[in-house]
């Protein structure tokens, strides 16, 4: 939210976020996302400034992204933090695990028997 004042100087503090768009028409006409429009005292330099300085402020409050990954793979799986290289940014994805064999392969295995000889004993 942003405090600016009307053109009877009353304050009016205005969601920052919802703005559209902002022009001088020779008074300084704010266009929210509804199509409300306030017409302002301050110039249209002044209004940027005060929403690009409020968007700087909320979002210094948000960790960054990687960070987010990285504590909630640490969180939710740590074994596979405590695995990582230390080589490795804790915000890349982990190695992806050897595929399976195949089932005929294993049966097999299991008895003893090649898939070729299994086939044709079926």
């Amino acid at each position: 939210m942003i405090l600016l004042s009307r053109l009877n100087r009353k304050p009016v503090i205005v969601n920052a976020e919802l703005i559209r768009s902002i022009e001088a028409n020779p008074d300084t006409t704010i266009t929210m996302l509804n199509g409300d429009r306030i017409i302002v005292r301050e110039d249209v330099a002044t209004v940027v400034n005060r929403a690009v300085d409020h968007a700087r402020t909320i979002r210094s409050l948000v960790p960054a992204s990687r960070d987010l990954v990285s504590s909630a793979i640490a969180d939710r799986f740590p074994a596979v933090a405590a695995n990582r290289p230390a080589s490795e940014p804790a915000g890349s994805p982990a190695p992806s695990p050897a595929p399976a064999p195949a089932p005929e392969a294993t049966t097999a295995a299991a008895s003893g028997q090649s898939p070729a000889t299994r086939a044709s004993a079926a």
